[in-house]
């Protein structure tokens, strides 16, 4: 589960990438609390909502259809 961001770390460093981390039980994710955009264990609703206006907000400044429907691919977003 960490090895993605390590490998994404200077993109989170700098501002180009923001991770949201989802950790009911607090204990997983809690060690890397800092390189989360968002960090949540209880509002996951929230977080999730809060990724996917992010998404449809980007994808309308760049002037790019955003849509999704059940079973299609992700956006351009990381949530643990």
């Amino acid at each position: 589960m960490w090895c993605p961001r390590v490998s994404i770390a200077p993109a989170i460093r700098d501002g180009l990438v923001r991770v949201s981390g989802i950790g009911p039980k607090g204990m997983e994710l809690a060690y890397g609390r800092r390189i989360f955009h968002r960090y949540t264990g209880t509002g996951t609703l929230a977080v999730l909502d809060d990724c996917f206006a992010a998404g449809t907000s980007a994808a309308t400044r760049s002037g790019l259809r955003w849509s999704w429907r059940p079973g299609s691919p992700p956006g351009f977003t990381s949530t643990t």
